[in-house]
This record gives C-alpha cells, structure tokens and sequence, in this order.
C-alpha cells in the first residue's frame, strides 16, 4: 500500500473554481509517500529532482495508492506523467470518511479520532509555508521559491511529510472492510454503493454558454449599480446598500431601529405598517440586490472551463447523516426554481423585478450539448412514501398504490384526519392538509406547523377557521388545556395548529409510534456497556461492539444494509440524546441534539437515497444532475424519453420492492424546472 500527498501550486484558486479547472494550470512542487511493504519514505521535489526519479518510484510502489481524496491526487499525477500511475486502483479515504459519516477534513479527522499529537495533521506553520509557495504574490502575481524562503521549504516538507503520517494512522483506524471490500461485511459497501460512488467520481460536466451567462453577468450589474444610484439619491447616503452599518444608521435616524441586515429579518419587517415609506424602499432594494443566488453568475464563469463545463458540482455521502449528496462549487440544489420565468424573453418590468427574474432563470443557464437534449426525472412525495413504508402505515401505502388516482396524498391526508371522504375536500382544506403532511411527519408541533405555512404564505385565521369547527371534540380540548399549561391560552392560532397535529397523530398512529421506538433504541443503545442490537421495524439499531478502532457510536443499520452512524453519543441527565455531528453552520463537528422524530426523518431522507442511488447505479446512460430527488442525464436527441427515466427511477431493489413509488419526468435542450 502506497499512501500519499501531493502539493501543488497555481494561479487558481481551488477553492472557486474547483479540482477539475485547478488542474488544468498547475505545478507539482512535492510528492510525500509511505510505502508500508517497504517501511519506506519517498520525497520528490519540483526544484531538485527529475520526473524520471518519480516515474520510476512509482513504477516500482506498492499498490493500491491510498490519498485523501483521491480524485485530485490522481488527476495531479496522471497530468504530471501522462498516465495513471496506480492503473485506476485507488483508495480514497476521504470518501471512505464520508460513508462512515464521519468529517471529510484530515485535521478534523485527527481529534475525531481522538489520534495522539504526534500522529495528527500539523496545520499551524504548515499552512503558512505552504501558502508562501502554492499562492502566487498579490503585487507581483509570481510565485516565490525555495530559494527565497529555505526554511519555509523545509516547514513545508515536514507539514506535507506529516500529512502522510496522519493518513496513515487514519488508514489503521479505518475498518479494513472498506479499504479491501468483501461482500456482506457491516461496514462494507454493497456493489450498489461502490456503482454508485463511481458514477458520483466520473459523473459527466454540467454545461453552459459562457457568451449568454457573461451577458446575463453585465445586465446584472448594471440593474445593480442603478438600483444602488436610486436609493443613495432618495436617502443622500452612499454606499447604504452595500453597506450594513449605514443601513442600521439610516433605519435608527427614520424612528424604526433594526436589528441586523439578515434577509429574512428584512422580510419579515415587510408587512409593518409603520415602517416609513423611505426605509422600505430601501429594505426592498436591498433584499433585491443582494439575493445570493445573482453571485451564482460569478461561480458559473468562475469554475467553467474554456469550453463552459463544470465538472464534480456534487459531493458523494456529502450530507452526514443521510448519506445524500452535498452540492459543490454553483451548487445546483440552491438554484431558484424558474417559477415559470423564460430566459429567452426579454427581461422586463422595474429594475428589481428585473433581478428577480434573472434568480429565477438561473437554472434555465444550463444547457445541454449541441445535439443533445436534458431528460429529468424526480421521485413524487418520496419522503411521504418511505416514511409510510418504513412505519407501516397502511392506510397511505394503500392510496399510493392506487394507479391514476384522482385525489393528491394532501386531500387525503385532511380526509383522514377528519373523518370524512376524500372527494369531499375542498380547495381550502387540502391547503391544511398539505402543511400537515410536509410538517408533522417526524414530530413537528406547533412551531414547525407555523413554518412551513410561512414558507407557503398561508393566512394562519384560515387554520382557525377548520379548527373551530371540532370545538365539542376530546381532541380540541387537549389542545386547549395544553395551550393553558404553555402560556398560550389567549392564543386562537397556537390551540387550532395543535388540535390539527394531534388530528393528524391519530390519523398516523403508526407513524407516532416509531418515532418513540426509535427514540428508546437509541438511548439504550448509547447506554448500554456491552452488546447491543434491536430490531425497529424494517431498520436495526446497534452499538459499537464491531469494530474497536473506531469511535463510539450507535449505527442504525437500513433495509439497504448501509449504516447510519451517531458517534459519541450520550445520554443527558434530562433524557435528551446528544452526538458528535456536522454543525449545519460551519464545516465541523459539534454537539448535536437529536429525538425520535428527527432519527426518523434521517432514515426516511437516508432510505430516499438508496433508493436513488440504486436507480443511478443501473442506469445504461450516466447522469450529469443529482439535484435532492432529481437526476438528469444528458443523451441524444429522439433517444429517450420521459417516461424511460421514470421507468429506471422507480426500478425497485430487492429490499424495496414493496415500496409504492412514482417518478415524474420531462425533458429539454435548458434545465428549467
């Protein structure tokens, strides 16, 4: 086995325009390897030795190559020496981080791991030698030498050296199942996966017409710059959308004080009817030019290549604890949904509403090749079918399973709570019946409720309205003595939201039920000192007695036999369960809290995964979009259509195939949905 790190240098910056453009303008300054056959060292430096010297290292290394993230490392050398020095037999241990669930950065890695200093990524005079030679000069854009900073150079060497060091020490932590793959073994990846895995690494380039984005780029910034000219000619202050002190100053001298320039603070001022007519012209042209998506432009030009395509815009098992994929560099899972906005019509209407129609036809920028056409297709309610599968809730595996259906799973999902027939559901009520369904299935109360309605801007009186209706019922006086003993007794809106929720717990008792089993599985298990393996329906709930080298956890096992992990998980003394996990905020790993109702909403999203990556592994064509629910594939024109990639999606594997699935498609030369 030959473990690796590579440093390079380039005037790119990798973390704009991503691996793939990086490699393109580049330099290999050093090669570090340990070769564990030979209990061997091997160092190759740009400024002293010939590439023949590395060639005919690695013609003689031991094999497989092991990297963290291999991808970039393979490609490095296989630019540097024209070919692939390992013949594609490689070992990414990044990768292999993120199906464990655990952090994808080696310095993480190492107090994860709880590793011995000596042991760990040295990051502290390493990163500053190592930007003296990988950065080029702000002033003179050249880069410096070994030469110019011998010291440096030799930090440099020891930081890349320790690097090796540190992967090492991983690699022997790691279960051996995932390096040297054998079928069957807890931790290992099923065929599936490692199809899967592959399909994410050699997944074709998103592409563009960099002539229409550029052009998009300057109609931006010009609606920008005379937006900014308006409101500095109404206040007489400059700069004041771009900056958030002035706003503050500007918002404190009108007589309506802000707390900060958030956007979804600003929103929600909005609707005052005092806010002074100034500050919510102002308020709004903020909120219209600094819409992160219209950056989006800058992202596209910056990680295209010459020929407009993006490559690697998804990172594999990059969602913790579900396994789903991560967006990377444009991100396409936060494009602005077209909301019916056309690209190829002219952009009319007030500068803001100009903008506005720019974020919605970002997606529509994607283009397919010459010759080619996009087909799409997405799972339909795929978390609301999982969720009921996974509990046994009969009642929606069976209206699912019903073919051509008149009725929406919203419809009936306010029919059965209330106990009347489907077909007399009006227009209103299925309206109730769609935030109950999209906010209570993994425990969600009055609070959740409340969101998702935001987020569909639903007047909350109409909630009151249907639940006023139930008055003489046990249910709506459950609610009313819960909103006396939470001090919402006056409030009209919180008592019918929870009548609503415990009318939709009694529709979906099964549902109700696992996320209390699951719940109680998981503490025992974080508790329990010796073995522990519990079966909960159709997932199984285990601690850490497999494999010593490895942090504690509570892996909860799916019908897929991939595995969950929860590492280091506790129990506090108020029966609140606590892990190590992704903070959803920055790049580490923090506390977490966690509850039966959001372990379940992990196994359905997770469960929603396999099911997709199934889909993706047998496909006869690849993918080029995984976006959430959504894959997309790139083919010739007339060659498929619709309905053969919803065919493919809803291929059923074998420790699914009861599961009621049901994919929609469509096809085109733009990605517009």
């Amino acid at each position: 086995m030959l473990i690796l790190d590579t440093e390079t240098r380039s005037h790119l910056d990798i973390r704009r325009v991503g691996a793939y453009k990086y490699a393109e303008d580049f330099q290999l300054l050093l090669f570090v390897a340990y070769d564990t056959d030979r209990d061997a060292f091997f160092t190759w430096q740009y400024h002293m030795d010939d590439i023949g010297d590395l060639k005919a290292f690695l013609k003689d290394a031991s094999s497989p190559f092991v990297a963290h993230n291999a991808e970039f490392d393979r490609r490095i050398l296989t630019t540097t020496l024209g070919y692939d020095p390992a013949n594609g037999n490689w070992i990414d241990t990044q990768a292999i981080c993120a199906f464990l669930g655990m952090p994808l950065s080696l310095n993480h890695l190492g107090a994860f791991f709880g590793m011995p200093e000596r042991e760990r990524k040295d990051t502290a005079k390493g990163t500053i030698a190592l930007h003296k030679f990988s950065i080029p000069n702000k002033k003179t854009n050249k880069f410096s030498s070994p030469d110019d900073f011998p010291e440096h150079w030799q930090t440099m060497l020891e930081y890349c050296k320790q690097d090796v060091v540190a992967l090492h020490a991983i690699v022997r932590r790691l279960p051996q199942t995932l390096l040297f793959p054998r079928p069957g073994s807890f931790f290992g990846q099923s065929p599936v996966e490692r199809l899967f895995h592959a399909a994410t690494v050699t997944m074709p380039p998103i592409h563009f017409d960099l002539d229409e984005v550029r052009c998009l780029q300057t109609t931006r910034d010009t609606l920008i710059y005379n937006e900014q000219r308006r409101i500095e000619e109404l206040t007489g202050v400059p700069g004041i959308l771009t900056s958030p002190k002035k706003l503050l100053s500007y918002a404190h001298d009108n007589g309506y004080p802000l707390k900060n320039t958030q956007s979804a603070y600003l929103q929600s001022r909005l609707p005052d009817t005092a806010l002074p007519q100034s500050l919510r012209e102002v308020i709004t042209a903020r909120l219209a030019t600094n819409k992160t998506s219209l950056a989006k432009l800058d992202a596209i030009l910056d990680s295209a290549t010459n020929t407009g395509d993006i490559y690697q815009t998804v990172q594999y098992c990059g969602a913790t604890q579900t396994g789903r994929d991560a967006g990377r560099l444009i991100q396409p899972q936060n494009l602005p949904r077209s909301s019916g906005a056309d690209i190829t019509a002219p952009l009319t209407g007030t500068a803001q509403e100009q903008l506005e129609t720019i974020s919605k036809t970002l997606r529509q920028l994607i283009r397919a090749h010459d010759g080619y056409e996009f087909i799409g297709a997405d799972y339909s309610s795929i978390e609301s079918r999982v969720l009921a599968w996974l509990a046994g809730e009969r009642w929606k595996l069976d209206f699912y399973g019903v073919e051509n259906n008149p009725y929406d799973m919203y419809q009936k999902t306010f029919a059965e709570a209330f106990n009347c027939h489907v077909a007399e559901v009006s227009k209103s009520q299925r309206q109730v019946g769609k935030v109950m369904e999209l906010a209570l299935g993994y425990g969600g109360g009055v609070g959740a409720f409340k969101a998702m309605a935001g987020a569909y801007n639903m007047d909350l009186s109409a909630f009151v309205d249907t639940a006023r209706q139930y008055r003489s019922t046990a249910l709506y006086d459950e609610a009313v003595r819960y909103a006396n003993i939470s001090g919402n007794e006056n409030d009209d809106v919180f008592i019918a939201i929870d009548f609503i929720k415990r009318r939709w717990r009694k529709a979906n008792p099964n549902i109700v039920r696992m996320w209390s089993q699951l719940e109680d599985a998981v503490k025992e298990a974080a508790l329990a000192h010796g073995r522990f393996v519990r079966k909960v329906g159709k997932v199984t709930v285990s601690n850490n007695f497999r494999c010593p080298t490895l942090p504690p956890y509570v892996a909860i096992t799916l019908p897929s036999k991939r595995n969950l992990f929860y590492y280091y998980p506790q129990v506090t003394s108020d029966g609140h369960i606590t892990f190590l996990g992704r903070d959803s905020t920055r790049p580490q790993f923090t506390t977490q809290e966690t509850y039966g109702g959001k372990i379940t909403e992990n196994i359905t999203q997770a469960v929603a995964r396999d099911l997709l990556a199934n889909a993706v592994a047998h496909l006869p064509v690849p993918c080029v979009m995984r976006v959430h629910d959504e894959v997309v594939v790139e083919v010739p024109e007339g060659l498929a259509t619709p309905k053969w990639l919803e065919e493919q999606l809803c291929r059923r594997p074998e420790w699914g195939k009861d599961i009621p699935l049901k994919a929609e498609g469509w096809s085109g030369k733009r990605y517009g949905k």
